[in-house]
């Protein structure tokens, strides 16, 4: 989403409006997405789960740390929140 921010503000700066000339798309649904103009369609990513994961997996090496467990793989899932920043191409004149 910061990326994305910065090439949305970047993208004004040149006079392209959003969405109309230009779709942008960020990751993470960080709160500033909903706060620009417009507001940045994103995809949501579980960020607590991920931590949480993280944290049992660290914690499950150190209390049986006489031998590396395995490594285990979690696929988590995502959400595109479509918001203002995207819309259809624009047509050929």
């Amino acid at each position: 989403d910061i990326i994305a921010l910065g090439v949305l503000g970047a993208a004004q700066a040149q006079g392209l409006r959003v969405p109309e000339d230009l779709s942008i798309t960020g990751y993470d649904d960080l709160p500033l997405s909903t706060i620009c103009t417009p507001r940045l369609t994103t995809v949501h990513q579980p960020i607590t789960s991920k931590g949480r994961l993280a944290a049992e997996s660290l914690i499950d090496q150190i209390r049986f740390n006489e031998e590396a467990l395995p490594v285990s793989h979690k696929k988590l899932g995502t959400a595109l929140i479509v918001r203002e920043s995207v819309g259809a191409a624009p047509t050929k004149k």
